[in-house]
C-alpha cells in the first residue's frame, strides 16, 4: 500500500529546506506521497498509510533538528514545544549521535524508539568528482572553503558559527602563507577582512556552490558546536576534506578532527562563545594542503543518499507500528 508523508516546511534553500528536496526526490520514485501541513512542529514526518477509502493511522516519525542551548525566554519556549513533539512522536530520528546526546540531555527526555540518520548527501555529478579527486593529487593550491549561514533571517550573526574568528584566522594565516587564498561562502551582513585572499560569495545555488567545493583543496568547519551542518555533508559529497571543531555533529564524519574547545555537555549556555588556538588550526591546514598521498586520507566515506536513509527510518516505524 502506497505511503504518505506530512511535512511542516517545503522545499527551499535553507537546511531544512535542502533535506527535504533530496528526501522527496528519493522517495517520490519508491511510491511515497509528500503532503504540505503547515501546523505543527516543523521537524515532524508524519507516517500514514492510505488506500482508496479510508487512511490508515501509521506511526509519527519526528526529525529533531537540535534545540535551543541559549537559556532565554524564547528558547525555552521553542524547546518546550520540541519535548511536546517527541513525547508525541513513536519513533524519533536525530541527526546525529552529538545531537541525541546533547539535545536529549538538555531536554531530559529520552524517547522509547530512537535512530540516528545523517543529513542524505546531494547527488554530485560524476565529472565534477573526478575532476576533485584528479586534482587533489597534483599540485596543492592551498584554496581554502568555509561555508555556512551565519546569520539569522533578522540579519543578527550566529555567534556559535564563529564567522569573526574564522575571518580573523584566515587574515592571519594568510599573513605568512602567500599562496593561500579563502573563500566562504553563504550569508552574511558583515565581511571582516575581505580582501584579495579572503573572499566572500554570499549564498549561492547548489550547482554553483558544488563547482566552488570541487575546486577546493579543504574544508575548514570551526563553529562553537553544530548538530549536522548541510555544507559538511556537501563538501565530503564532493570529495572534499574537511577539518572541523570536536562539538558537534560534523565531527563524526570529518576527516580531521580538532580538539578547539572543551567538550559540551547537555546544558543551557550563556552567550559567550570562545575562540580557538589559531596555531592549532594553521598546523592542521598545513597538513591537509600538502600533497595527499594517502587514498583513505583524499577520498572521503561516501555518504548515504536520501532513499537508503529514511526508508530505513520509515521501516523502523512500521516495525514499531506492528
Amino acid at each position: 500500500m502506497p505511503m504518505r508523508v506530512y511535512v511542516q516546511y517545503e522545499p527551499n534553500e535553507t537546511g531544512k529546506g535542502k533535506f527535504l528536496a533530496r528526501l522527496i526526490d528519493a522517495m517520490v520514485p519508491l511510491g511515497v506521497e509528500f503532503a504540505y501541513r503547515p501546523k505543527g512542529c516543523d521537524v515532524t514526518l508524519a507516517l500514514t498509510k492510505f488506500g482508496k477509502k479510508t487512511d490508515k493511522h501509521m506511526p509519527k516519525v519526528l526529525r529533531v533538528d537540535g534545540v535551543h542551548l541559549v537559556d532565554s525566554p524564547e528558547a525555552r519556549w521553542r524547546n518546550e514545544q520540541v519535548v511536546k513533539s517527541i513525547k508525541q512522536a513513536d519513533i524519533v530520528v536525530w541527526q546525529s549521535q552529538f545531537c541525541r546526546e546533547i539535545a536529549g540531555g538538555a531536554l531530559h527526555v529520552h524517547p522509547n524508539h530512537e535512530v540516528v540518520i545523517y543529513n542524505a548527501a546531494p547527488e554530485i555529478p560524476e565529472k565534477l568528482q573526478s575532476e576533485c579527486y584528479e586534482r587533489l593529487h597534483g599540485p596543492v593550491e592551498k584554496v581554502v572553503a568555509l561555508c555556512a549561514k551565519w546569520d539569522y533571517a533578522d540579519g543578527k550573526p550566529r555567534r556559535h558559527k564563529r564567522l569573526r574568528e574564522q575571518a580573523e584566522f584566515c587574515n592571519w594565516y594568510a599573513g605568512f602563507n602567500p599562496n593561500v587564498e579563502f573563500r566562504i561562502f553563504g550569508r552574511c551582513s558583515h565581511r571582516p577582512f575581505e580582501s584579495e585572499r579572503i573572499r566572500y560569495y554570499g549564498h549561492l545555488p547548489d550547482t554553483e556552490l558544488q563547482q566552488h567545493l570541487c575546486a577546493a583543496d579543504v574544508m575548514l568547519y570551526l563553529p562553537y558546536y553544530d548538530w549536522m551542518p548541510n555544507s559538511v555533508v556537501e563538501a565530503i559529497a564532493c570529495g572534499l576534506p574537511v577539518i572541523a571543531s570536536n562539538n558537534g555533529g560534523h565531527a563524526e564524519i570529518a576527516h580531521l578532527v580538532l580538539a578547539t574547545d572543551e567538550p559540551l555537555r547537555p546544558r543551557m549556555l550563556d552567550e559567550r562563545v570562545p575562540s580557538f588556538e589559531f596555531p592549532l588550526v594553521g598546523k592542521a591546514l598545513d597538513c591537509a594542503t600538502r600533497r595527499m598521498q594517502n587514498p583513505e586520507y583524499i577520498h572521503p566515506p561516501t555518504m548515504r543518499g536520501a532513499a537508503h536513509c529514511y526508508d530505513l527510518a520509515f521501516q523502523e516505524a512500521i516495525r514499531v507500528a506492528g
